[in-house]
């Protein structure tokens, strides 16, 4: 809205103004805020009573009466949440940021996505371009930040494993450095998971749940993802990723058994010249 308070010199006008922009918010109408009688046709009674100090300030009343009304609505929509994400009125259409470093092992980092087809978000605030998030009831979660999601992996690789959480039905798609590298499991739709919806430990174990796991390889890793499959129009889940522990090399291993057994048999020879 262009239209500013300010623009109005007479109480009147400005009380015009209020109770017109109240109920645009509350209705929705597609009007403007400069007192048009042709597009209002309820407020064309205003320009013979302006010297009604009544009127003004029953006007004045039912403006903020409808403008606190709107801001409750908002409040309560903003406070609704469907499939673990809910819009925050504060979302920006631009992203400067060139990704979010994830550390290896702790807490679950929980994203935000909306239709398939569409790169997954972070959550908002962490990600101002995100959804808002329900976070996790178990406490063992944290909103992520924008993608892409990048960590260093060690020597013994890592482990990326992404579950959906809430309701059943979302599937995703995983990139690395804009390759796929895998999806999670294929779901039907209908329920939530048990026996905590918001918590991925539980959700991760939860055989109607898509998640998935994937071993990747020591070096830079750009994580993206995408829904492959989205029923609710939008929702958040999570992902996280933990160091791979160390396997011995075969050679390795070969060497361990050729010390063992020269070991085993040095044992052996010394045992029997004692007994001879």
């Amino acid at each position: 809205m262009t239209a500013s308070w300010k623009l109005y010199k007479t109480p009147l006008e400005c009380s015009y103004f209020f109770l017109l922009t109240a109920l645009k918010r509350q209705l929705n109408l597609n009007i403007t805020a400069h007192p048009k009688p042709t597009e209002v046709l309820v407020f064309t009674f205003l320009s013979n009573m302006k010297n009604s100090r009544f009127v003004c300030s029953t006007i004045i009343a039912a403006s903020c009466g409808l403008s606190v009304l709107a801001l409750v609505q908002e409040a309560k929509a903003i406070d609704t949440v469907d499939n673990g994400a809910f819009d925050t009125d504060i979302l920006s259409p631009f992203n400067f940021s060139s990704g979010t470093t994830i550390p290896l092992g702790g807490s679950w980092q929980e994203f935000s996505f909306t239709s398939a087809g569409v790169l997954a978000m972070g959550c908002s605030p962490a990600d101002p371009s995100g959804l808002g998030c329900a976070p996790s009831s178990a406490g063992n979660s944290v909103f992520v930040g924008s993608p892409s999601w990048n960590f260093l992996a060690p020597s013994s690789g890592v482990k990326l494993t992404v579950t959906d959480a809430f309701l059943r039905g979302d599937v995703f798609d995983i990139f690395d450095f804009g390759s796929f590298i895998g999806s999670t499991s294929d779901v039907s739709t209908g329920g939530s998971c048990v026996p905590n919806e918001t918590n991925p430990d539980d959700c991760l174990v939860d055989p109607l749940t898509s998640s998935g796991t994937f071993l990747l390889e020591s070096g830079e890793h750009e994580i993206t993802i995408i829904p492959k499959a989205s029923p609710f129009g939008s929702g958040a889940a999570y992902f996280r990723v933990d160091a791979r522990e160390s396997v011995p090399e075969p050679a390795s291993v070969l060497g361990l058994l050729a010390v063992g057994t020269l070991g085993a048999t040095s044992t052996l020879k010394r045992k029997k010249k004692e007994q001879a």
